[in-house]
């Protein structure tokens, strides 16, 4: 758990304190399942056009990023396995609504990903 906290406090920008009570509220990655209620992601299950990433991206960057921006998933195979349909380079794509083109989605920048990083046995 401490080395999750630390992930928290680098990606996140917690406090160590408050890094250590969201990696506790995230630890274990158990998703609770009962099937006399009805599924709710995240307290009851997920479907798969559930959108987790939406729901951990704010907890894990702390508010800094709220929305991969890629959108629910409506784009399953008929038969087993339900794997969405991806275009030649392997990329999920977004369609613009407004000139109905494909393009490549991204998540803004942070500083995790700009090459900042303390020198610590996690990262």
């Amino acid at each position: 758990m401490e080395s999750f906290a630390h992930v928290l406090e680098q990606a996140g920008g917690y406090a160590p304190e408050e890094a250590k009570r969201v990696a506790q509220s995230m630890l274990p990655d158990i998703l609770p399942y009962d099937p006399r209620r009805a599924v709710a992601y995240p307290e009851n299950g997920r479907l798969l056009t559930d959108d987790a990433t939406d729901v951990f991206l704010p907890i894990f960057t702390n508010g800094k990023v709220t929305e991969d921006k890629v959108g629910l998933h409506n784009d399953f195979l008929p038969e087993f396995p339900t794997s969405v349909r991806h275009t030649r380079t392997g990329r999920r794509r977004k369609k613009s609504a407004a000139r109905g083109e494909l393009r490549r989605i991204s998540l803004p920048s942070t500083s995790v990903n700009k090459g900042s990083r303390s020198k610590c046995r996690v990262c």
